[in-house]
């Protein structure tokens, strides 16, 4: 049972934190459809399109009407199975998160455990890495001190997230308020790339290796970040295997080929993106003097304690990997994975994930010296912390800030199109975060403008057309066969945001339905 405690203490702690917060993050009542956090407001919309169109069959972009679906979708096939078992839409999707959660946790701590020799050590890296969020409590004290007590208990800001003014793309420096949770392919990738690693840290066989290597192989449809997390930390564990390098990489061979299909078959962009991936020397920063400011900002002391740690690191297997999240860091700062700039940090994630074992081991180091030891280590925790404690009592307080992401009206009217309309059919909307038709899980021509840099997806000249086609322009007619365009929906954000001709509709095409200010117009005759 002693054996258990270190786990059980994991458990009890960040799983339970979880558990009590998951079923509040999502919810429907009378007054529509609502999420309690701004990361989850932008993201999960679309997330819930996919799901339910994979439940009703149809492989199509949710975002991009007609294009395929080329975005790791194992995350929403599972919930799209559970749908079709009968679960409701909002269960179907919160679902799998706690499971895959309680097995992140276990991994992470079987996986630092065999690092650390530690049981008990082995949870500090990873108390570490899911309080982290930098220097933020700074602005956190200045806030208490203004508001009082109230902004213990319901923080007002966002304190992980880099300030606007500064100049850099950093949305959320807490890894479950800004990727774990919002980005649904995250989590599964995580923990089936923690898991692989803890393969690799006993496999000796070239059988253990294929099978490591087919779980590998599945990774480019559950999360592609992960997969270059994989490889690069894979590479630091099959080190001491170096001498029987050609028996792993033939057992290894099968997963690289099925890797490399499911790419080929299901995620390869259809046109390619110009500059998708580029060199960006110094990430976000200015000039040098800036890269040190900004990464203050990012990450607070992390860096400079995982440096002082780096000197009472042992020999032994936290040096590679130490190695590895090394390599993942100078990756991240002079590459550019992805347009937008943001998306890096999924990789600076996986560095810091490594990091921990360094700042864990320079706070045992002093934990293990007299009195002013362990104060430097309360002292160097509270830095390391603190900010994530207030991002998770912030992200607990969903009764605070709800934000909706569909209204009554586009709610009932969701209802309607699931009966009136096939799945797969093309919906003109505007580009806004949510609407009917998503909610629905039908695609929509164009969703919104800042995920198709994600997607490798060029989508000015769509957008061009789309503001056509809304204004009833005299090439709409041809432009809605063009893009083979179903049915158009338009509501207060087609009128006030996208010059949304209704009159012209009105006259050229069949209303379809109506809720309220919400209207859909059929431009295309289809069958149920």
């Amino acid at each position: 049972m002693y054996s258990r405690l270190p786990r059980l203490t994991l458990f009890a702690t960040l799983g339970l934190y979880l558990a009590f917060l998951l079923p509040r993050l999502l919810w429907i009542d009378n007054t529509g459809v609502w999420v309690g956090q701004e990361h989850l407001w932008s993201d999960w919309p679309w997330h819930i399109a996919m799901m339910r169109q994979l439940a009703d069959g149809a492989w199509t972009h949710p975002l991009i009407g007609g294009e395929p679906l080329n975005y790791p979708f194992a995350m929403a096939l599972l919930s799209a199975g559970l749908l079709k078992l009968g679960m409701g839409v909002t269960a179907a999707f919160l679902f799998p998160i706690l499971p895959l959660w309680f097995l992140l946790l276990a991994g992470m701590h079987r996986f630092w455990t065999r690092i650390l020799e530690n049981p008990w050590l082995a949870l500090l890296p990873i108390y570490l890495f899911f309080f982290a969020a930098g220097p933020g409590y700074l602005r956190w004290f200045m806030d208490i001190k203004m508001q009082g007590v109230g902004a213990i208990l319901a923080p007002p800001q966002e304190y992980g997230r880099a300030l606007d003014d500064w100049g850099y793309e950093w949305y959320a420096g807490n890894f479950i308020v800004g990727m774990l949770l919002p980005q649904r392919a995250f989590l599964p990738g995580m923990t089936l790339t923690i898991w692989l690693l803890c393969g690799l840290q006993t496999a000796t066989t070239k059988k253990q290796w294929g099978v490591i290597g087919l779980g590998a192989g599945v990774l480019p449809i559950v999360h592609m970040h992960s997969l270059l997390a994989l490889m690069v930390f894979g590479a630091a564990l099959l080190w001491p295997h170096r001498t029987r390098w050609r028996e792993w990489a033939l057992a290894l061979l099968p997963g690289v080929i099925l890797a490399a299909a499911l790419y080929v078959l299901l995620l390869r962009p259809s046109t390619p993106y110009p500059n998708f991936v580029k060199l960006q020397p110094g990430y976000e920063a200015k000039n040098a003097l800036d890269w040190f400011l900004m990464w203050w900002r990012f990450w607070g002391m992390a860096l400079p304690v995982t440096l002082a740690g780096l000197f009472f690191v042992p020999r032994g297997p936290l040096r590679p990997i130490l190695l590895a999240a090394g390599v993942l860091f100078v990756l991240g700062n002079l590459i550019l994975f992805q347009p937008v700039a943001w998306d890096n940090s999924k990789v600076f994630l996986w560095a810091y994930f490594g990091f921990c074992g360094a700042m864990a081991s320079l706070l045992a180091h002093f934990w293990t010296r007299e009195l002013l030891g362990k104060f430097t280590t309360f002292v160097l925790c509270f830095a390391l912390t603190l900010t994530g404690v207030a991002e998770l009592i912030r992200l607990q307080r969903t009764d605070i800030r709800p934000l909706q992401i569909v209204s009554p009206d586009d709610l009932l009217l969701a209802e309607s199109l699931r009966e009136q309309t096939k799945p797969g059919s093309i919906f003109l909307t505007g580009m806004d975060i949510a609407n009917a038709p998503l909610w629905a899980g039908r695609p929509i021509f164009l969703g919104f403008g800042g995920w198709m840099a994600n997607f490798a997806y060029d989508h000015r000249p769509r957008e061009t057309d789309l503001k056509k086609m809304l204004a009833g322009d005299p090439d709409a007619p041809e432009l809605l066969k063009k893009w083979h365009i179903d049915y158009v929906y338009i509501g207060p954000g087609e009128r006030g945001s996208w010059g949304a001709n209704e009159a012209w509709y009105d006259a050229h095409y069949p209303l379809l339905c109506k809720v309220g200010d919400r209207a859909v117009y059929q431009t295309r005759q289809t069958h149920r």
